[in-house]
């Protein structure tokens, strides 16, 4: 198809319109291309830790998908994770699975 074609361009509609409607997570999408867009780095992880904003710190690793070099620096800050364990399951950095 063209797009030029109407008879097409029609065809291609009814098609669209027939299928029904179809589920989409916008939420997962998003995280995918924030986490693509501006990885969580080693740096910017520690830096996070220094300034004592863990809260912040578990929100990149969750929202940022981090490699697992930079979640194993992150693991070995005893009050980061004890911060993460008390925060929701998704948000602790010692659960997550590799």
């Amino acid at each position: 198809m063209n797009g030029k074609d109407p008879k097409q361009q029609k065809d291609c509609c009814a098609d669209s319109a027939t299928g029904g409607s179809a589920t989409f997570d916008l939420a997962a999408f998003v995280r995918v291309a924030y986490a693509k867009a501006w990885p969580l780095d080693n740096k910017e992880l520690q830096a996070l830790v220094q300034e004592k904003k863990f809260a912040d710190a578990i929100d990149a690793r969750r929202h940022r998908n981090p490699p697992a070099p930079v979640l194993a620096a992150a693991s070995k800050d005893g009050k980061l994770v004890s911060t993460a364990a008390a925060s929701p399951p998704t948000c602790a950095i010692s659960r997550r699975r590799a």
